[in-house]
Order: structure tokens, then C-alpha cells, then sequence
């Protein structure tokens, strides 16, 4: 992805307005969506292998039906997070999977935070409200949402968050003090 990054950025395609136009002209066929030959196409200049351009094209593809809609595309905005970012993700993400099984799920939520909700301790919320909004927050809309997020949804939601961060420090603490660590 940093590859495809860095040449939207030679390609000065790095608002959301220009990424639009971006999918709009490899839209060649103007299905609304850029299957993998129309992705491949748009970015042959940056010299990936098809692997790697399949790679990439994937990790666009959350609900993984093969094709991107424009809400996937525009994820290509999203720079990645540090190596040190990442690894604290992932060690927070495994200490709120209680359950050990690769996912945060209802049954991990409960467990790791939601019974001491504050809404739920004065009961203006049920466990169930702060275990919906939980998913809510982190699971994408549409034909992925199950119930459970993944790391990749929790790495995702918080690439974002990342951004507003100047050092690795001041994120890896925000990102402890929110799971209790």
C-alpha cells in the first residue's frame, strides 16, 4: 500500500475529492466499483508485482466480494500507522480477546470492559447497549459485519485516530489508557 500511497502522491491524488476522481477514471467500465484488472491498470506505473497488486487491491476489499466500492477506495487516504503503533494494537487487541480465539466478541467485551461501563453500573444502559455500540464503532457497515471485530476492523478504525498523534508515546498512551492498561 505504500507503494500505491506514494504514487497518488507523485500523481498529486491526495484529497478525498481527487481519489474520488482517481476511481472515477479507472471506473472504465463505470460499474461504480474497480474490479482487480481496473485497479491493476490505475496503478501499473508503480512497478508492484501482480501479488502485491492483489495484495493491496485485498486489504482494500473489506466485505472481500472482489470489487471495490468507492467508500473501500477512499481507505487508500489512510496512511499506515508505525511499526511501534501497530505493535501495541496488536498487544492491546490480544489482551481484550479473552477468549483467545483471534476476535473481539460480545462474550470478549463483557469480560474485558463493559460490565464496568459506567452507564451500566448506574443502569441507564444494559450490557448488551455498550457491547452494540463497542461493535458498532469498530465493525464496518455492510455484508462483513458479524458480531465481531477482527484486528484488521480495530487496526483500521484506529489509523485514523492515529493521525491525530504526534509521537508513538502520546498514542501508545492514549491507546492504554482507553483498554485500562
Amino acid at each position: 500500500m505504500d507503494k500505491i500511497n506514494d504514487a497518488l502522491k507523485d500523481m498529486d491524488v491526495t484529497t478525498k475529492i481527487r481519489v474520488y476522481k482517481k476511481f472515477k477514471a479507472l471506473d472504465t467500465d463505470a460499474s461504480g466499483n474497480l474490479d482487480l484488472a481496473e485497479f491493476t491498470k490505475g496503478f501499473e506505473s508503480v512497478g508492484l508485482s501482480d501479488a502485491e497488486m492483489k495484495a493491496a487491491f485485498d486489504s482494500l476489499d473489506k466485505d472481500k466480494n472482489r470489487t471495490l466500492k468507492k467508500s473501500e477506495f477512499m481507505d487508500i487516504l489512510l496512511p499506515s500507522m508505525s511499526d511501534a503503533r501497530k505493535a501495541k494494537l496488536k498487544e492491546v487487541f490480544q489482551s481484550a480477546d479473552k477468549t483467545g480465539d483471534g476476535v473481539i466478541s460480545t462474550a470478549d467485551l463483557s469480560k474485558a470492559f463493559a460490565a464496568n461501563d459506567p452507564g451500566v453500573k448506574a443502569g441507564s444502559k444494559t450490557l448488551e447497549d455498550v457491547q452494540n455500540e463497542f461493535l458498532n464503532t469498530f465493525e464496518p457497515e455492510g455484508a462483513g459485519k458479524d458480531g465481531k471485530v477482527t484486528f484488521e476492523e480495530f487496526e483500521k478504525y484506529y489509523t485514523p485516530v492515529s493521525q491525530r498523534f504526534a509521537s508513538d508515546d502520546e498514542f501508545i498512551n492514549m491507546v492504554k489508557a482507553s483498554w485500562g492498561l
